[in-house]
């Protein structure tokens, strides 16, 4: 099938006059990609740091007092209503927080705190987890 000609004839002088004024756009979000980049770049040292602090906090709140209080009939249910995080995202950040110190858990990263964790689990002993941190 033979493709459709187009009606504007591109030269070297439309591709200048294009490119002149797309200049603005170009720049543009060229800022704005490089104000996202600081910004993800700030959060992510921020993550290290709130992780840990919200594993905290979800702990806390898993009690079930504090659930019923607020109003909610288990903690996963609370997860779900408030929109806050998975139950087992929740449970993850949980589990870096039972298993070690806030030192330790910002050194390692989530992930690894968290798989380092399961292991753990997996295999008792007690201050296993400690110990593999050195």
């Amino acid at each position: 099938m033979a493709r459709a000609s187009t009606s504007r004839n591109f030269n070297v002088s439309n591709i200048s006059v294009l490119a002149h004024e797309l200049r603005p756009a170009v720049v543009k979000n060229k800022k704005e990609a490089e104000r996202l980049i600081v910004q993800i770049q700030k959060r992510q040292a921020r993550i290290a740091e709130d992780f840990y602090q919200m594993g905290g906090a979800l702990k806390a709140l898993s009690r079930p007092a504090l659930c019923d209080a607020a109003g909610h009939e288990s903690f996963k249910h609370l997860l779900s209503a408030r929109r806050l995080l998975k139950p087992t995202t929740a449970d993850k950040l949980i589990a870096v927080v039972d298993h070690y110190s806030k030192a330790q858990a910002q050194e390692l990263g989530l992930e690894k705190a968290y798989a380092l964790s399961r292991f753990v689990a997996a295999t008792p002993a007690a201050g296993l987890a400690a110990v593999l941190v050195r």
